[in-house]
């Protein structure tokens, strides 16, 4: 199994929580999380769940010959330590031609890991505007703005 299907299964199967899904014409979107509170001091992984309609695809951070990457622009409250996107490995699509481009079919989840710092908000609201090229016979342009909100536990880690 590889490292991104670990990803998607661990934020999909643990207590995942989300909001109200982000629909657009090939491609929805929401946020998960495999927490469903925040513990001063500790981490939580939430992520971005994208899921393509029958045969399209959107792309990973290195589209490859041809494609875009999709964009992820995280907003956290100040004083949450957030690291980089954890890319999941992509598949390889081959075009006519010989172009080849890299990116996600079916579903994906983009992850971020958030640490929780000791002295905490009373709440946290994370909200990812994501951008994405989706293709299959055509491609259209598309865009999504999700929000979560993570209560904040009085416990420590």
């Amino acid at each position: 199994m590889r490292f991104g299907s670990i990803v998607v299964l661990g934020l999909l199967s643990l207590s995942a929580i989300s909001v109200a899904a982000q629909e657009g014409p090939h491609v929805s979107a929401r946020l998960v999380s495999d927490a469903a509170e925040l513990v001063p001091g500790s981490t939580v992984r939430v992520g971005v769940h994208l899921v393509m309609g029958d045969g399209w695809h959107v792309y990973w951070s290195n589209p490859g010959d041809a494609g875009l990457a999709t964009e992820v622009t995280w907003q956290v409250p100040g004083g949450l330590e957030v690291r980089e996107l954890a890319w999941p490995v992509p598949e390889s699509f081959d075009s006519p031609g010989g172009i080849a481009s890299y990116g996600y079919g079916h579903e994906v989840v983009l992850p971020i890991e958030i640490r929780m710092p000791g002295d905490p908000p009373g709440s946290a609201d994370v909200t990812a505007a994501v951008g994405w090229l989706a293709c299959r016979e055509k491609c259209v342009l598309g865009e999504a703005t999700v929000e979560m909100s993570l209560p904040v536990s009085e416990g420590e880690a």
